[in-house]
C-alpha cells in the first residue's frame, strides 16, 4: 500500500493563491485605425496576466512575474498624481486608456499624459513589452 501526503511546497503556493489581490488593471481601447487593445493585470505578488486582443504582436493570454519593487513603484505612483497629469481628452480617433487601481479608475489619453502618470504608463508599456 502507498500513502500519500501533500508536500510543504503545495500547502505554501496554495497559500500564495489565497493571499493573490488584484491591485493594477490597465486596459487600451480601441481607435479607428490599427492601436493596439489588450488589457494587462497586475496582482499584489508580482504576477501579470496579459490578454492581447487586437492588433498586438501577441493575441490571447500570457502570464509573467515582476519584482515586488517594481508594484510598489506603480502603487506609489498611483498615490502621487494629479488630475492635471490626465491632460485633454478631446480629440478624434485616439484610444483611451484605462486604469484602475485599488478602487481608483482613471481614463486618460497617454499621449496627452504627463508626470506620475505617465510614468505609470509607460512601467506599464514596458512590462507588456517584455511578455
Amino acid at each position: 500500500m502507498i500513502l500519500m501526503s501533500p508536500s510543504c511546497s503545495i500547502s505554501k503556493k496554495s497559500d500564495l493563491v489565497f493571499k493573490e489581490k488584484l491591485i493594477v488593471t490597465f486596459s487600451k481601447g480601441k481607435c479607428l485605425g490599427n492601436c493596439p487593445v489588450y488589457d494587462l493585470y497586475i496582482y499584489n505578488n508580482g504576477r501579470v496576466v496579459y490578454n492581447g486582443i487586437d492588433n498586438v504582436n501577441k493575441k490571447g493570454v500570457y502570464e509573467t512575474l515582476i519584482p515586488l519593487d517594481t508594484v510598489k513603484r506603480i502603487e506609489y505612483l498611483m498615490k502621487h498624481f494629479s488630475p492635471e497629469e490626465i491632460g485633454n481628452t478631446n480629440g478624434r480617433d485616439i484610444p483611451f486608456t484605462i486604469l484602475k487601481i485599488n478602487n481608483k479608475k482613471v481614463v486618460y489619453r497617454s499621449t496627452r499624459s504627463s508626470g506620475n502618470l505617465l510614468k505609470i504608463n509607460n512601467l506599464i508599456e514596458n512590462i507588456k513589452d517584455k511578455l
